[in-house]
């Protein structure tokens, strides 16, 4: 039987029920590890309205967004902007130093958002859309279970509006990219959505097996038989490796039934990157390879992994 027809069956048997907020599990809210990272500098100059991303110099508005920027006429800049995954390092910072001047921010950030109406073409690109769903879904559930949004009832009710807007969005087929690597973080922000606010897809689950579903489509399609990522590069192998990893890992913790067959390939693909390392780690420089090394890329990954697959112990982190 496939994933989706039992998830479909267990419904028709057993049927289901919403989430409740207050007996939400720690840790659903969030698939991959680095959302709940960041660094206190980058913080810092969010709270002086100046926005520091990856490969661009800083850009400082003049006050909050006005959510139309585009200062560099630069998809990679739209992309990270407006997947607002800047907001990780405000939600970061607060949590670790207790500083409320950063969940201020990141409050005030929040609720100019929800106020947009959203309809630039930066907001929709399908890949923008599924990392702003999963920073969102992260960002609510942290400050929802740290009773920082207990003061402010529309700014819960109208962000947990957008991101099932979101879920919506990410569930019509034509909204994923199955052909291409970013539909692994599709998927995962549609399965995200789905088993964090039930009230998503009707609170049926549909979008869960819906992602199921194309997780395994996934495999097949981006993944060849013996464990190589199609677009034969060992950087895009990993990346795309670390990415199915941590589905599977979040899903393990959370009884959320992964199929055999997406287990099979990840079990390939991880014999693969072990294979193709050199002693010390480092990837060759195949297709469209940069200089990585598996053991300092996304560190804690590779680590996790490396301990359900003994045999690679050695090369993740230079121990027998």
């Amino acid at each position: 039987m496939s994933t989706t027809a039992l998830v479909v069956a267990v419904q028709m048997v057993f049927g289901s029920t919403c989430a409740v907020d207050d007996e939400h599990p720690e840790g659903l809210e969030i698939i991959y590890n680095y959302m709940d990272e960041g660094e206190i500098e980058i913080a810092d100059q969010l709270l002086d309205d100046c926005w520091e991303l990856p490969r661009f110099d800083p850009v400082c508005f003049d006050g909050l967004p006005t959510w139309t920027e585009d200062p560099y006429d630069e998809k990679y800049w739209q992309f990270v902007f407006y997947s607002l995954r800047s907001l990780r390092h405000l939600l970061w910072a607060y949590r670790t130093t207790g500083e409320t001047a950063y969940r201020d921010k990141l409050l005030d950030i929040l609720n100019s958002y929800v106020d947009t109406r959203g309809n630039t073409d930066f907001f929709w690109d399908k890949h923008t859309t599924a990392f702003r769903g999963m920073v969102l879904t992260n960002v609510y559930w942290k400050l929802k279970q740290n009773g920082d949004l207990d003061q402010d009832e529309d700014l819960d009710r109208k962000l947990r509006q957008k991101i099932i807007e979101i879920g919506q969005f990410l569930a019509k087929p034509d909204n994923f990219e199955g052909d291409y690597n970013h539909g692994f973080n599709e998927a995962a922000a549609l399965i995200l959505i789905s088993e964090n606010f039930h009230e998503a897809s009707g609170c049926n689950m549909d979008y869960t097996a819906t992602a199921l579903e194309r997780l395994d489509a996934l495999m097949e399609d981006a993944v060849d038989e013996d464990g190589v990522e199609v677009e034969q590069s060992p950087y895009y192998h990993i990346y795309v490796l670390v990415f199915a990893w941590q589905i599977y890992d979040w899903a393990n913790r959370f009884d959320i039934p992964m199929s055999d067959y997406y287990m099979e390939k990840i079990d390939a693909m991880v014999r693969y990157t072990m294979l193709i390392a050199t002693p010390d780690g480092e990837i060759p420089l195949i297709g469209a390879s940069i200089l990585s090394n598996i053991r300092t890329y996304k560190e804690s990954v590779m680590d996790e992994a490396s301990e359900d697959y003994p045999s690679t112990l050695q090369t993740v982190t230079h121990k027998a």
